[in-house]
């Protein structure tokens, strides 16, 4: 009998070594469990840290030598970047002293060994404010059926009383469960919420399917804009532009107001370069219509395309001026300032459709039914601005960081959360 048992531990190790070998970083279908509870309004108002443990950052050579992932910026990573993206939250890499090697069955035995000796691996990052955050999503790779033992490290690092914590993970075919049950039991008196899976591979809509985990746990993400509204002064001249929601857009929305010296270029364009490089999420080679203002990646050059000569280049299109082009025909080399002018958001609701919001300068706008309860949070969670009224509310409001969370509450306590670019 003892010597079945052990032919059957043998064997399970085996197998463990073998899944590791192939997949260590995976991830299956991310469905999150289905008695999910939803974060309550305290929990949401707080400031919000994305913790993650991605391989890819550190092992030699840059290899995920575990999940054996080829994505050099690492999978997890990848997903935790998603997650601030969607929650305005901050980013944490955890990262231990130790490398891990590069040979699959090396890193394996390591992993395991760690497990079974129940190692706490020392880091050489921390998190120096974690007071200011209430909820801390915590991101890692299935290593041997769990969360690598550096996640633990870091977790008992800081004091989680009144904190949420709310896991994810990527693998090939492991479930989150036993990595739950680890968390839990490593914080036993804090709210735990249910954790996502993803598969390793990132493949299929995978985004669709973190967004949709995060409504089912309550958190209010940000919603597309349709669309940013900008003035741009030089000289005696004031005109405006429309720039459609994208990833280059939103990074040069971030640095405004600004004030650019732009080269007067080719005979068609104005030119600013920065010193680095903005995001593209649907940069290719074509044409241009005149007015069309575009990021030229291989230069970092923001341009303002004002006459046309029929090239063809690659280019992120962000927009177009909305009249009066030709102001900038011949004007040469000129300071050129930026300044963003209201943009619109769409709602993100918790409950039910409290109310619409939408932003005039530094004024929120906000109309409902009812008697309205309006709150407007800066990026930091502090508390900017308060107004009541019936119906309608106007509340001026500004927050330096340029973000702001707008919560309405009408007279059925139905909550509305939204941010807003002021």
């Amino acid at each position: 009998m003892d010597t079945k048992i052990a032919i059957k531990w043998s064997v399970l190790l085996s197998l463990s070594v073998f899944m590791m070998a192939f997949t260590f970083c995976s991830d299956n279908n991310a469905q999150a469990m289905e008695n999910q509870e939803q974060l309550t309004t305290d929990e949401i108002n707080g400031k919000i840290l994305v913790a993650y443990f991605s391989r890819a950052n550190y092992v030699p050579e840059g290899t995920d030598g575990v999940s054996g992932a080829t994505n050099k910026a690492g999978n997890t990573q990848t997903v935790a970047d998603y997650i601030k993206q969607k929650t305005n939250g901050d980013i944490f890499e955890i990262v231990p002293e130790r490398d891990y090697p590069v040979s699959h069955s090396e890193c394996s035995a390591i992993a395991q060994q760690e497990a079974r000796d129940n190692e706490r691996p020392a880091l050489t990052t921390h998190v120096d404010n974690m007071d200011d955050y209430n909820i801390i999503f915590v991101g890692f790779p299935i290593w041997v059926y769990r969360e690598p033992m550096a996640v633990l490290t870091f977790l008992e690092e800081y004091d989680f009383t009144g904190k949420t914590v709310i896991p994810f993970c990527t693998s090939m075919a492991v479930d989150i469960d036993q990595s739950m049950e680890d968390i839990r039991n490593t914080l036993p008196d804090v709210d735990i919420k249910n954790g996502l899976r993803l598969n390793y591979t990132l493949s299929g809509d995978w985004q669709a399917e973190v967004d949709g985990w995060l409504e089912r746990i309550g958190i209010s993400t940000p919603v597309a804009q349709e669309s940013y509204k900008v003035r741009m002064t030089f000289g005696n001249h004031s005109l405006t532009a429309t720039l459609e929601n994208n990833a280059t857009t939103r990074a040069f929305i971030e640095r405004l107001p600004i004030t650019l010296p732009m080269m007067d270029l080719y005979g068609r364009e104005m030119c600013y370069r920065f010193p680095e490089a903005l995001p593209t999420d649907n940069a290719f080679t074509q044409g241009y219509e005149v007015g069309e203002i575009v990021y030229y990646p291989p230069m970092h050059s923001f341009v303002i395309l004002y006459a046309q000569n029929g090239e063809r280049f690659q280019m992120q299109k962000l927009g177009r001026v909305d009249s009066d082009i030709e102001l900038f025909d011949g004007v040469g080399d000129v300071d050129v300032r930026f300044e963003l002018l209201s943009s619109i958001t769409a709602i993100k609701q918790i409950k039910n459709n409290a109310a619409t919001v939408k932003t005039s300068g530094h004024k929120i706008i906000v109309d409902g039914e009812g008697t309205l309860k309006v709150t407007a949070y800066s990026s930091n969670g502090m508390v900017v601005g308060k107004a009541f009224g019936t119906n309608h509310v106007e509340m001026g409001c500004h927050d330096r960081n340029g973000v702001t969370i707008v919560e309405v509450i009408d007279g059925n306590e139905a909550i509305t959360r939204t941010k807003v670019f002021m």
